[in-house]
């Protein structure tokens, strides 16, 4: 199936936390004398990425995205989800005609049990076609081919419990998505001494995958698919580490 290019919405200050973010990334890969598994910042970096993070944080459009997401893992939420789902259409310009359809449509694109439905056809997609997504996302939001390696590898630690959480089997609880830009922003937020200023690789890239794909303006079904699996890789790859205190 071909993928379209995405439509990606960054503003300036999304942009450059998402290009500081990648540099971190990268900077952590080939430093010699920095732990492996952590990212030591300078005080530049560190105020710079408090100002961006805490501004990212307060998004009406992350904090929408982020409660969608945790709700459509939820099967007891799963009247929210439909009705966050329907908001989102109508605020985009859609129509609310066929609602159900295109509900339904969209569970079974993520890989949800299908409610049986003769106008819908849709099937869940392969681990392998999101991964060719996010890749084509990562490029176009301007991510180095390094880090848009580092991403992928990243993604694919995920895939067990992405798919856990598609079958319902690793339901979110509401905060999980935040969890990664709240984890990346406490350990350098405050009045804290140079040497106490590291993250943690994966949960900066889990950070990234949640900001880029927060980016995307959802233009066809495919791409809020996408989106909302990477969203739960960040999260659920975010809490499988411990927090750098």
């Amino acid at each position: 199936m071909a993928i379209r290019t995405p439509e990606v919405a960054l503003n300036a200050s999304d942009k450059k936390l998402l290009l500081l973010l990648g540099k971190l990334l990268t900077e952590e890969a080939s430093t010699s004398n920095a732990p492996r598994d952590k990212i030591l910042l300078s005080d530049t970096e560190a105020e710079e990425l408090v100002q961006l993070l805490e501004k990212f944080l307060e998004s009406r459009w992350f904090q929408e995205s982020a409660y969608f997401v945790e709700s459509l893992t939820r099967l007891d939420e799963a009247v929210v989800a439909k009705e966050l789902f329907l908001s989102n259409r109508q605020h985009r310009g859609r129509s609310r005609a066929l609602a159900s359809i295109h509900w339904e449509d969209f569970r079974r694109r993520f890989g949800k049990a299908p409610v049986w439905n003769p106008h819908v056809s849709a099937t869940a997609m392969p681990f392998e076609h999101f991964r060719k997504m996010e890749k084509r996302l990562f490029e176009a939001a301007g991510l180095s081919p390094r880090v848009v390696r580092m991403l992928l590898k990243f993604l694919d630690s995920q895939r067990k419990d992405v798919e856990g959480a598609r079958s319902n089997q690793m339901p979110l609880e509401h905060g999980d998505v935040k969890r990664p830009i709240l984890e990346t922003l406490n350990p350098i937020r405050g009045d804290r001494r140079h040497a106490d200023r590291e993250l943690s690789p994966t949960k900066v890239s889990a950070a990234i995958v949640v900001i880029a794909d927060v980016s995307v303006l959802i233009s066809t079904r495919d791409w809020g698919v996408a989106g909302k699996m990477s969203t739960i890789a960040g999260a659920l790859g975010c809490l499988a580490v411990p927090e750098v205190r």
